[in-house]
């Protein structure tokens, strides 16, 4: 039987009832060139499903659910370094965090829908889907 690991996905929408998609890429182990919502493991180092999050939506489309905001903190070429310093090792995040006294903002985000896939599954998941919402202004283009 497949491993069931846990993980961590938004649904980020905004006043305009704009929601945010990522598409995954075409040599992705789990759902390859698929529109979905930004998310990914929880793993070790962010130890909860909140925290996996947070840091989720800013590695993979610069939103920041922290105070202060990572992008009032660090330029635009700065974020895009720790953006892929993230994507190879997810530590990372939390030594972004205490290099800029960033602390996460969980208020942030509402608890909206729990999944596991099924056994049988390809690749098997523990998921806790969250509601945020954020300007438009912020929202990724």
């Amino acid at each position: 039987m497949k491993p069931v690991r846990e993980a961590a996905s938004v649904v980020v929408f905004n006043q305009l009832e704009q929601i945010l998609f990522v598409k995954r890429p075409k040599t992705a182990k789990a759902w390859a060139n698929m529109m979905v919502f930004p998310g990914g493991k929880v793993g070790i180092s962010a130890g909860t499903f909140f925290n996996a999050a947070i840091r989720e939506l800013f590695e993979e489309v610069d939103v920041s659910l922290t105070s202060p905001r990572l992008w009032s903190v660090l330029d635009d070429a700065d974020r895009r370094t720790w953006r892929h310093r993230i994507v190879d090792d997810k530590d990372d995040f939390e030594s972004l965090l205490r290099r800029t006294k960033c602390l996460p903002q969980h208020d942030e985000l509402v608890p909206f829908s729990h999944v596991i896939t099924p056994e049988g599954s390809p690749h098997r998941f523990d998921t806790w889907f969250f509601l945020a919402r954020i300007a438009a202004t912020d929202m990724p283009h």
